[in-house]
């Protein structure tokens, strides 16, 4: 066998080292700046949220009834089983297919009342703060394994485009940050 097989990939090679610290700069940079952006992204949520409250309250009456129904399709099923009006072969699937219709809409009845009753909200305060001046000890004295743990929690994704790199930013919650290193951070792997 010749090596004609084997092939690379024609890429430029990305330095991880300087990719990591590129990310975490622009998290610092705009946990820097946060708090406005967030307070603007939240405003629009909410008011988006309030927009369609209507909708998704009708959604979710209509998802009620429809869990009413199939849990009294299910009871005639079983009473006419009981009752030897249906045999065994036409009243089983039927009910098999009842419940998965049941589990559906009790999942999608829960969305629904979960979405109506946590409208987008800040994250607690201090958040910010907490994780700016986590990613600036990362930064500064983290270890490759603590960088690459607060990339993971701290961005979504990060997308190279022909303009550059493009870190996407999770929304941060009081959980966002990252568990502080063992040794505090001070040495590197």
């Amino acid at each position: 066998m010749t090596n004609s097989l084997r092939t690379t990939c024609q890429a430029p090679r990305l330095p991880a080292d300087d990719l990591n610290q590129m990310v975490l700069q622009a998290l610092y940079d705009f946990y820097t700046t946060a708090e406005p952006v967030l307070t603007a992204m939240i405003e629009r949520a909410q008011a988006q949220q309030d927009s369609t409250s209507d909708d998704r309250r009708a959604e979710l009456t209509g998802t009620a009834h429809q869990i009413t129904s199939t849990e009294t399709a299910i009871t005639r099923y079983h009473t006419a089983f009981e009752n030897c009006t249906m045999d065994d072969g036409t009243a089983g699937p039927r009910i098999r297919e009842l419940r998965q219709r049941l589990a559906q809409l009790q999942t999608r009845h829960a969305e629904l009342e979960a979405d109506l009753a946590a409208p987008p909200a800040p994250p607690p305060p201090g958040t910010i703060t907490r994780i700016r001046d986590h990613v600036s000890t990362i930064m500064t004295s983290g270890t490759t394994t603590g960088r690459k743990a607060a990339i993971e929690t701290l961005i979504a994704e990060v997308r190279l485009t022909d303009q550059g790199v493009v870190p996407v930013f999770k929304i941060p919650t009081d959980t966002t940050m990252p568990p502080p290193d063992p040794d505090g951070g001070t040495h590197d792997e």
